[in-house]
């Protein structure tokens, strides 16, 4: 059964490419503060799925919105993941996964307030992560 086990916001994401492939989270946020709201701020996500059935393509999607909107601010639609090329890897079922990062930039925030993403995978939510958004001016 896929689990999230891990989830961080932050100012932007990178993938060491020196590092083979490991992922880099900067500037970890615990709120979001852009200069003035009304108004743009760009930041990243980075999480970690695993229990995942290496046997198929999964499918998975993200939105971000305000809290009790019906309207996303983002929404990434449905995003393909093939299996990985060496599905025989010697780890449990459970504990087999992968690591995913987003990049949004300039997102409009036309309000201060709770906001959340949403993490569905193969169809049903899998988890949500609430943060809350403050203009500093």
């Amino acid at each position: 059964m896929p689990k999230l086990t891990n989830f961080t916001y932050c100012s932007a994401v990178e993938k060491d490419k020196a590092q083979n492939g490991m992922i880099n989270s900067l500037g970890i946020f615990e709120i979001l503060c852009p200069d003035y709201v009304p108004g743009a701020l760009s930041f990243g996500i980075v999480f970690s799925i695993v229990g995942v059935d290496y046997s198929k393509n999964n499918v998975i999607k993200v939105i971000f919105k305000k809290v009790n909107s019906d309207n996303s601010i983002i929404d990434t639609k449905e995003i393909t993941l093939p299996s990985p090329p060496n599905k025989n890897v010697d780890i449990p079922d459970d504990y087999k996964g992968f690591n995913m990062c987003l990049d949004f930039r300039n997102v409009v925030f036309k309000e201060n307030g709770l906001y959340v993403t949403n993490i569905y995978f193969n169809g049903e939510l899998l988890s949500t992560k609430e943060i809350y958004v403050k203009g500093r001016n």
